[in-house]
């Protein structure tokens, strides 16, 4: 019973040691533009604040604050 307990407990740290990991790495990104007003055509989201661009294509559109934690 113990080994069982080890083990469960051991594979529950395991991941949440993985999901911080992933959660807190940063993307990369060339060139991020905040603070303006982006036209993204899309219908559930028409209008953005910030884009981010990695050489020449664009890797993320959303609100300021959520770009600058993502890159």
């Amino acid at each position: 019973m113990n080994q069982k307990v080890s083990a469960t407990l051991l594979l529950i740290f395991s991941a949440g040691t993985f999901l911080m990991v992933v959660n807190s790495t940063k993307h990369e990104a060339h060139m991020l533009l905040v603070n303006g007003v982006v036209y993204t055509l899309a219908a559930d989201h028409p209008v953005a604040q910030s884009v981010a661009i990695r050489g020449n294509t664009i890797v993320a559109v959303g609100s300021s604050d959520d770009l600058r934690r993502q890159f």
